[in-house]
């Protein structure tokens, strides 16, 4: 679906617990905590994560991988993908 509407790259809210660790969590933001949920199944492109030069600690989907997953630098700037609770 994702690829389907063109969307290019996009954050999830996936990251790595700590910067020396290789281990990625899901925060995901609800009323009343911002608990951190072990990743429990993985997507990522063959290679990944590689944490490159020490700086790539948040969890994006790139559109030239087949939006497998991918660990970037937090400060890049990338469309979101959110979660809302439907009625």
């Amino acid at each position: 679906m994702i690829a389907a509407d063109g969307v290019g790259n996009s954050w999830t809210a996936g990251h790595r617990v700590n910067r020396s660790s290789s281990q990625f969590v899901w925060r995901p933001v609800t009323a009343s905590s911002y608990a951190e949920l072990p990743i429990g199944i993985f997507h990522w492109k063959s290679g990944e994560p590689n944490n490159l030069g020490g700086a790539e600690h948040c969890l994006m989907m790139r559109r030239d991988y087949s939006y497998a997953w991918d660990d970037s630098g937090c400060e890049n700037q990338f469309n979101c993908i959110c979660e809302i609770d439907l009625p």
